[in-house]
């Protein structure tokens, strides 16, 4: 399958609004799937139960969706990738909370303060072999298991290289809070887009373009995230001109000219995503 997509604005042009993926059936047939990755053990499987309890949002999966099948991709791929992407990002959280110490997530305690550092840290790495297991299950066809799989170990390991950075070095400069939320965040917000447009046949400009998009919006929820937990106190630094607030008006507004002078019908996904992160 190969998708063209065409970014010439024609006159007067203005860019279809295309609401996230909402459907309760697909959405559910997401949780199903990503239920199904618990291992039988007990040990493991119950932090996973527990941490699956409450799934938050899903907008990894949302957008995924979306936009595989504005792409045209099969429902059960669509399934499949995006239920690939969200369990990735389940993965990062309980490793995450243990390196942060955080005691809650979700409105619950988190799975190390229930279970203890080594079962939530196990449960994490447990279920990243789940989802490379998952991606060999997606098809029999080689070259896109291969093209999956690619994608996957790339994301998980810029996001690996963004968590190591900000476990190991505080930010002294905003390039260099961008180069690790452009990983740590941006990496995995982008994944479920990647995984789909690849399994599309996407053209390699538009996939980056893309990727290149979403990851802004990662550091916009980054900045957004660090602002509410009052993160920039915390810094080494003293935070320069731009105000993260400054930079979160900056970076969206620059991303949502470039959305909207856009004709491609991924643009107007993403402007709803932005909007909603926004709002």
């Amino acid at each position: 399958m190969s998708t063209t997509l065409a970014n010439d604005r024609p006159a007067n042009h203005q860019t279809e609004r295309r609401p996230l993926c909402d459907g309760d059936w697909l959405l559910d047939a997401i949780r199903e799937s990503l239920f199904s990755l618990r291992p039988e053990s007990q040990g493991l499987g119950e932090v996973l139960t527990w941490h699956f309890s409450l799934p938050g949002g899903m907008n990894r999966a949302r957008l995924g969706a979306s936009i595989g099948l504005v792409l045209g991709l099969p429902t059960p791929l669509v399934v499949g990738l995006t239920t690939l992407a969200q369990a990735v990002h389940e993965a990062s959280l309980l490793i995450d909370d243990v390196n942060d110490r955080s005691l809650k997530r979700r409105g619950q305690a988190t799975a190390w303060t229930k279970f203890g550092e080594d079962r939530a840290t196990l449960s994490g790495i447990r279920l990243l072999t789940s989802a490379q297991r998952l991606c060999i299950a997606l098809t029999d066809k080689f070259k896109l298991r291969l093209t999956v799989s690619e994608t996957l170990s790339h994301a998980v390991e810029r996001a690996l290289d963004g968590q190591a950075a900000e476990i190991t070095q505080t930010p002294s400069d905003w390039d260099q809070y961008d180069w690790i939320a452009a990983r740590k965040t941006g990496a995995l917000m982008a994944l479920p887009v990647m995984l789909v447009a690849s399994a599309a046949g996407t053209p390699a400009v538009q996939e980056q373009r893309w990727q290149q998009q979403v990851e802004t919006i990662g550091l916009i929820y980054q900045l957004a995230d660090d602002i509410r937990d009052g993160e920039f106190t915390h810094f080494g630094w003293k935070v320069e001109l731009p105000t993260p607030q400054q930079r979160i008006d900056i970076l969206a507004g620059g991303l949502r000219t470039e959305l909207e002078a856009s004709v491609d019908p991924v643009s107007g996904i993403l402007l709803d995503l932005l909007d909603e992160l926004l709002s």
